[in-house]
């Protein structure tokens, strides 16, 4: 029931994130399943959040980053959970910014990787008036 609430909220704000959300939660459960993980869990919910936050983070990176996070988180919460260590968001966490970043430099080239200037390097900011 929560799950159906949640993914409410996000239809209502969008229906295309609402899809992204149920096709990263459908595939990670799916997997874990196959992988044998028990139907309690499932029934919680502890399968598919890692995939669905990961594809809503991902939606906007395209078919290949997002799929590709995806199918990261998952293998990640299998080795934590293998391991015996506790499985919370961090495979969503490494799986996003493990494909964010490969996406983010095919879009803005190198300089997107690069950090900022710190502030005392950085010109100011243009005068919008004349003479001042």
């Amino acid at each position: 029931m929560a799950g159906m609430l949640v993914r409410g909220g996000i239809a209502a704000s969008s229906c295309r994130r609402a899809a992204w959300a149920l096709v990263g939660a459908s595939l990670s459960s799916a997997a874990h399943l196959l992988f044998g993980a028990s139907a309690a869990s499932f029934g919680a919910g502890l399968l598919g959040f890692n995939g669905a936050l990961t594809a809503l983070a991902l939606a906007d990176t395209g078919w290949g980053a997002a799929l590709g996070g995806i199918l990261l988180a998952i293998a990640l919460q299998q080795a934590a959970g293998h391991y015996g260590l506790p499985v919370m968001t961090a495979p969503f966490v490494a799986a996003t910014w493990s494909a964010q970043t490969p996406a983010r430099r095919r879009r803005h080239g190198r300089r997107a990787a690069a950090t900022l200037k710190p502030a005392g390097l950085r010109r100011p900011p243009r005068s919008i008036t004349r003479g001042g």
